[in-house]
């Protein structure tokens, strides 16, 4: 999902869980995990510049498939 204009990462509701580097589609990116989304970004490419959101998964609407390498 495309990060909606009016989406607004300060809530009152919302509660960062965690934080860390992943691989969208083999593509490098980082991403923070709330408990009620997935914020995907671009990884900065100086010191200093801000992560800019790639996507956003809702997970309301989210599932997870753990795939053994190689099956």
């Amino acid at each position: 999902m495309v990060v909606p204009q009016n989406f607004e990462i300060v809530d009152h509701t919302r509660q960062f869980i965690l934080e860390g580097p992943l691989r969208v589609l083999g593509v490098a990116r980082y991403g923070f995990l709330f408990n009620d989304c997935l914020l995907i970004c671009k990884i900065p490419q100086k010191q200093g510049q801000l992560y800019a959101t790639k996507q956003l998964v809702s997970l309301k609407e989210a599932f997870a498939v753990d795939e053994e390498p190689g099956t």
